[in-house]
């Protein structure tokens, strides 16, 4: 896949270079799956450490002209291209503009800057495995939160800034998230990030018993949140990763593991909790009931479908109330229909091109890395194994706007412009 390059100059900077960016931005990721936390402005804290990260890595660039090497893949700048385009024509028809076009720069934001800078401050495998534990780290912490909802503990008023920490929608917990689908979601992306990166990689007994740990709250987060997308992007997540991972002793040993104390857990007071889970997939699953949402998913997309076909060109706007108010009051469970519904048949061709490049580049990873260094290729497997969860959770939730979801993308991003780096190392 062809990556575009902008480089200030040519020369690539050490690995010392922007310590303070890059310090800022594991701040950003130690705090992504916490985005109740909004203590500034409505901003998120993960929002307020990537801003800085941003601001320090400008600052570095213009007091001490230190060189920048900036790698996108070309696929993903011209996917954004064709997405602005559909969005900026649908933003100025639309009734609520301003947000629609706050909602298209967010997009724009997303897979150019903050793709961008992940590309920068990201210099070396052992920075990719860290970022990738403290995403799985921040989502574990607000899966924890959810066990504490669960006990029916109020404990938000001990951190500033949280919003509606101990609102929950019946049995199903939220954590520091405004939704169990959230909550699901972010479960779902990290489990395979926390199997394969801190509990198989454990490297002492104390880190074997912490990365245990953050995959079972992650578990038990998943099953809190009840959300069946997120479930299910578990499961696809877990079936793309296992035929890699499973050649490791470690995997096999860590599922035994998990394996047990599932098991344990069902014998012993957690019973009733998968017995919930499984009362609601039969439910949501269930044709028949009058409260089941999978076959109302698949009308709404339907009607999503309808209502890009009546106005292809343009969208009613890529803000969720524009899309709602097209939809008959009832927003888009789709992330690539609600990128239609909102930016037009352009939008939505621009968001495939998107997520399509970033899976070709994973890919691309995979393979090159499995022929040079087999440890490089389990770090690559992970990340595209937390990549599947994303979109598959993305095919029955709007997540499109979600930093989360887009996570594991800019990290893969980030590893492969490492190996251009090292490529052109060699060839030099």
């Amino acid at each position: 896949m062809a990556v575009a390059a902008a480089r200030i100059p040519r020369s690539v900077a050490a690995v010392s270079d922007f310590a303070a960016a890059r310090y800022l931005y594991y701040g950003g990721v130690l705090t992504i799956g916490e985005p109740n936390l909004r203590p500034v402005l409505h901003l998120t804290v993960s929002d307020l450490f990537f801003f800085a990260s941003l601001l320090a890595l400008a600052s570095i660039w213009l007091l001490d002209r230190r060189p920048l090497d900036i790698r996108v893949p070309a696929a993903v700048v011209a996917g954004t291209a064709v997405f602005a385009v559909g969005g900026l024509a649908s933003s100025l028809v639309s009734a609520h503009g301003v947000e629609s076009f706050g909602e298209l720069a967010r997009v724009v934001y997303i897979t150019t800057i903050w793709f961008a800078l992940s590309t920068v401050v990201l210099r070396t495998e052992d920075q990719i495995r860290n970022v990738t534990r403290l995403f799985a780290l921040s989502v574990s912490l607000t899966a924890l939160a959810a066990v504490v909802q669960f006990y029916g503990l109020q404990v938000g008023f001990i951190l500033p800034g949280t919003q509606n920490f101990d609102k929950v929608y019946g049995t199903r917990m939220t954590g520091f998230t405004d939704h169990p689908n959230t909550l699901g979601a972010m479960c779902a992306i990290t489990l395979v990030p926390a199997l394969g990166v801190l509990a198989v990689r454990a490297r002492n007994v104390t880190a074997w018993i912490v990365g245990h740990a953050v995959v079972g709250v992650l578990l038990v987060g998943l099953l809190l949140s009840g959300s069946i997308g997120g479930l299910a992007a578990a499961v696809a997540s877990l079936g793309a990763w296992t035929p890699w991972g499973w050649r490791t002793r470690r995997v096999r040993q860590t599922f035994a593991v998990l394996a047990l104390a599932v098991v344990a857990a069902g014998a012993y007071g957690g019973r009733g909790l998968l017995d919930s889970e499984v009362q609601r997939i039969n439910t949501v699953t269930d044709p028949t009931s009058s409260t089941a949402t999978g076959p109302g998913r698949l009308l709404l997309d339907q009607r999503a479908v309808s209502v890009i076909a009546q106005s292809p060109l343009y969208g009613a706007g890529l803000d969720g109330l524009s899309s709602e108010e097209a939809m008959g009051g009832i927003g888009v469970h789709n992330m690539l229909l609600f990128a239609g519904v909102g930016g037009g048949i352009l939008a939505m061709i621009g968001m495939v091109m998107i997520l399509a490049s970033v899976m070709a580049l994973g890919f691309r990873i995979l393979r090159q890395t499995a022929r040079e260094d087999g440890r490089s290729s389990g770090l690559a497997a992970i990340l595209l194994a937390s990549y599947v969860a994303f979109l598959v959770d993305g095919a029955s939730a709007p997540i499109l706007y979600i930093r989360y979801g887009w996570m594991a993308a800019a990290i893969l991003v980030a590893l492969r412009s490492i190996q251009v780096r090292n490529q052109g190392k060699r060839a030099a």
